[in-house]
């Protein structure tokens, strides 16, 4: 049973994906043929069926979605993660969305804007014990140019700030049951930020 049947006439791309106990979720980034720019759509496969879950979103109607990252928490609730292009034309911002089975998508939360003189990419997510998110990204720029891995995590409250990990590409982002969070880096090692 491949997504693809489920829209054979939409071309997806850099997708991302969630195993629950009896869920599966996808979700990627896709042009439709009558769009200019792409959007964040997600399925499910549930009982042995695929189907979309809520309305193709982005955070900015005419800005295009770069890169999709999805996780589920406890109660089978997804939680997307992805860049968008900025009003520059480059790297992108970060947002985050969530959805109640039921009541649809949460509006995109603006998660990240793009500094003066950086963008971000590789955004991945997980949710932790409590059903909280934590979101990790690459940061690339300068002068002089460097790459370094930073998250944020959410509480009842909002999102905390952005926290530094290390410089290099981020390769893999985990949060254990006791909340702590845990980095791989491209470059060979694992990290756990205090």
């Amino acid at each position: 049973m491949a997504l693809t049947l489920l829209m054979p006439t939409l071309r997806a791309q850099r997708s991302g994906i969630a195993v629950g106990r009896d869920t599966v979720v996808v979700a990627w980034s896709e042009h439709s043929k009558t769009e200019q720019s792409s959007r964040v759509y997600v399925s499910e496969y549930r009982d042995g069926v695929w189907k979309q879950v809520g309305e193709p979103f982005s955070g900015v109607p005419d800005h295009s979605v770069l890169e999709v990252s999805v996780a589920m928490d406890e109660q089978g609730n997804p939680h997307v993660a992805w860049t968008e292009e900025s009003d520059l034309r480059d790297e992108g911002v970060i947002y985050y969305s969530r959805c109640w089975f039921g009541s649809g998508w949460t509006p995109p939360e603006l998660i990240q804007p793009r500094g003066v003189l950086y963008g971000f990419s590789q955004p991945q997510i997980v949710v932790d014990s409590t059903g909280e998110p934590w979101v990790a990204w690459d940061r690339m720029g300068g002068p002089p140019y460097s790459q370094e891995i930073y998250y944020r995590r959410h509480r009842s409250s909002g999102w905390e700030p952005e926290q530094f990990v290390s410089g290099g590409v981020l390769s893999d982002f985990h949060v254990n049951r006791r909340g702590f969070p845990f980095v791989a880096v491209q470059q060979g090692a694992v990290l756990q930020p205090q």
